[in-house]
């Protein structure tokens, strides 16, 4: 059942009876976790680590991703495990270690995740590296039996003076389409964010297949009243090719979650704020995307906003741990809907969205959402152990699924700790990775069944 503002009724109910439930024991995780890999194995960490973005998962089963760190020229590389015929075991294999040119020009610190064409070519962009060290765009093609992979740069960040085309991207790249699962077609556009710009408070670019090379236009130039600063998140494409999005500051201050509306040649983009976040308890600073369900209705996270407690950073005043919530389109305007405030149960077991260690560099992940439209997000810090969990609402309300650092505890958090992203699969599997925590606290990629 779909959250909207059509039930919003049944959700109230749902959470007032979940309201008199937080000081009860809480139940078990419903799902179980397996590890699929650890980074760094014995210390080792030339295969890379410190993955901050999700993996996606081919139609073979097989996963993709990034890691900021490590690898055989400690910039960082893109990884693929393939699982064996039982989908028992899992071997792990480097597809590109970045940094292999000299001066990195072929980037490095690849943050954002992957996105896969229907060649089963893939695409991403790097935080650093390129001809002016601000970062890259770029493809990665494999030959023919997908034992080696080429790097081709599809655009260096930084070219004009002042970086007013933009620097420093960190989030997956976007295509019409994604949402609903279709690989990229590799000949439509490709849409991303990067800081920099005209204002210098970030940018919305395009990227465009040619017959000889891809072209680059910034499509917004973010200039912090009232449109938004600091795009805080990759994109969501719908199917009318708007783009949406949110940013960490900007507006009145406390972020925006904005629209992209292109016109009928496509070639010009006007940008509407569909909604002003403030400081207060509704939540503030989302950091993270924005999914999108049929309805038109938007769902994220706030780092923070809602419970106010000295475990996620509070002073009394700061609420600061972060809410989930609902932007629903209600007469020509969005309405917020919080959909749970983190921290509500005693201890933050039920996880929190921001701490005393929150930087403007954390990698926050758009939420998912399943088939029957519940959605699936993590929290990096809270739960049962302190490390971050996965969870979900729906129409019955919210429900931590898994809680990390169960495992290791003080020996490290063998399972994981400070979960990134979640894709889930048709048979309701959630994979994911964790930026710390395994064998030697340098992430892991992780799978949970129901």
């Amino acid at each position: 059942m779909r959250l909207s503002v059509h039930a919003l009724g049944a959700f109230v109910i749902a959470a007032s009876i979940a309201a008199i439930a937080f000081l009860a024991p809480r139940p078990a995780s419903a799902f179980t976790l397996k590890t699929i890999y650890s980074f760094c194995p014995g210390g080792d960490c030339t295969n890379g680590g410190y993955p901050s973005a999700g993996v996606i998962r081919d139609s073979a089963g097989i996963l993709y991703g990034t890691n900021t760190a490590g690898g055989a020229n400690n910039g960082g590389n893109a990884f693929d495990l393939v699982p064996n015929a039982a989908g028992t075991r899992y071997t792990y294999g480097i597809v590109y270690s970045f940094c292999a040119r000299s001066g990195c020009t072929d980037g490095a610190t690849p943050d954002g995740g992957l996105i896969e064409d229907k060649s089963a070519d893939f695409y991403g962009v790097t935080y650093s590296g390129g001809a002016s060290g601000q970062g890259v765009a770029y493809e990665l093609i494999p030959n023919a039996r997908r034992t080696f992979w080429k790097l081709k740069i599809l655009y260096a960040f930084c070219k004009l003076s002042g970086c007013t085309d933009g620097q420093e991207p960190r989030f997956a790249l976007a295509y019409a389409g994604a949402a609903n699962g279709a690989p990229y077609d590799g000949v439509s556009p490709l849409y991303g964010t990067a800081q920099g710009g005209a204002h210098g408070v970030g940018v919305v670019f395009q990227l465009t297949p040619g017959a000889s090379a891809w072209r680059y236009k910034v499509i917004h130039h973010f200039s912090d009243a009232p449109d938004g600063a600091l795009p805080s998140s990759g994109l969501t494409v719908d199917s009318q090719g708007n783009i949406f999005g949110t940013t960490a500051g900007g507006g009145t201050g406390a972020g925006t979650a904005f629209e992209l509306t292109p016109d009928a040649t496509g070639t010009n983009w006007s940008e509407t704020a569909l909604f002003d976040f403030k400081v207060g308890a509704a939540g503030y600073t989302p950091f993270g995307g924005l999914a999108l369900d049929g309805s038109g209705d938007l769902f994220g996270t706030t780092v923070y906003g809602g419970i106010d407690n000295a475990v996620c950073g509070g002073n009394g005043n700061g609420n600061s741990c972060g809410v989930a919530f609902e932007l629903a389109p209600v007469s020509g305007k969005y309405k917020e809907i919080v959909l749970h405030r983190f921290c509500a149960r005693t201890g933050c077991v039920d996880g929190i969205e921001s701490s005393s260690s929150f930087g403007a560099f954390s990698q926050y992940a758009a939420p998912v959402m399943g088939a029957d439209g519940t959605i699936f997000d993590t929290t990096h810090f809270g739960g049962l152990h302190k490390a971050g969990t996965v969870f979900q609402i729906d129409a019955s309300g919210f429900k931590a699924l898994y809680d990390f650092c169960a495992r290791g505890g003080s020996a490290g958090c063998t399972d994981g700790s400070d979960p990134s992203a979640v894709i889930v699969d048709s048979a309701g599997n959630l994979y994911g990775t964790t930026s710390g925590g395994g064998g030697t606290d340098t992430g892991t990629v992780f799978v949970l069944k129901p």
